[in-house]
């Protein structure tokens, strides 16, 4: 989990390099690729490191007043989650370097298995993604997501096409044990995924919103702490 400012900016450089190499970002003078969502209180940025650099990361967005990103696109699939009872987080901003896809898998595989840990530990019932529908297969074979929403066209990736996907971590355990158990077997301390140091500080807050995204806007409602955020630069 990112605790650092250091890391943090590490984050945004790779998740600003690796979208533009894949057309799905515009290059900015800053070289970050910063979203609001990430700047709230509730946030958490994951890393991953082979040998020191830093591979690969992705961003955990538990669901809140202030909405999800994918809503812009999936409202009424969100709202029926709510309805229902779920408290999900969504789960994006993924970047690596993956010259080899099979040790992206693996380390994309085991930074999930945190986040996973670190959801269920805070309470919530799954995660929800927008993809592209060439990689729901395998986000449905191998971790047990189900589609909740067809294919449209997410304006926050150049109109590229998404699919909306659920991983219920309930539905998870008594379906498909196996993959219940590759996220929550070989658990990581108590301590280590209910600490607050990957809260981003006020400061670095203030610091980083100025590389917001013109285009990403917060989708519902703001409180005080949202509201000041938005006035540093969102």
């Amino acid at each position: 989990m990112a605790t650092t400012f250091k890391e943090r900016e590490e984050a945004f450089r790779l998740t600003h390099d690796a979208y533009v190499e894949a057309e799905l970002g515009s290059p900015v003078p800053s070289g970050l690729r910063v979203t609001p969502y990430q700047l709230l209180p509730e946030s958490r940025i994951f890393l991953s490191r082979v040998e020191g650099q830093l591979f690969a990361t992705v961003t955990l967005i538990p669901d809140s007043e202030r909405g999800l990103p994918m809503e812009s696109i999936y409202p009424r699939e969100l709202e029926l989650l709510r309805d229902q009872g779920y408290w999900v987080a969504e789960v994006g901003c993924l970047a690596d370097r993956r010259k080899d896809p099979r040790r992206f898998i693996g380390n994309f595989c085991e930074l999930t298995r945190l986040m996973a840990q670190y959801a269920h530990g805070r309470g919530m019932d799954g995660f929800v993604v927008a993809c592209h529908p060439r990689h729901a297969k395998f986000y449905k074979s191998f971790m047990c997501f189900e589609e909740i929403g067809g294919v449209v066209d997410y304006p926050l990736v150049k109109n590229r096409p998404a699919v909306a996907l659920f991983l219920n971590f309930a539905a998870a355990r008594d379906r498909v044990p196996e993959t219940y158990n590759s996220f929550f077997d070989h658990r990581y301390s108590t301590e280590e995924l209910l600490s607050e140091r990957g809260r981003m500080p006020s400061e670095q807050v203030n610091y980083f919103g100025q590389f917001t995204a013109s285009d990403q806007p917060l989708d519902r409602g703001l409180t005080a702490t949202a509201s000041a955020v938005s006035a540093s630069g969102l």
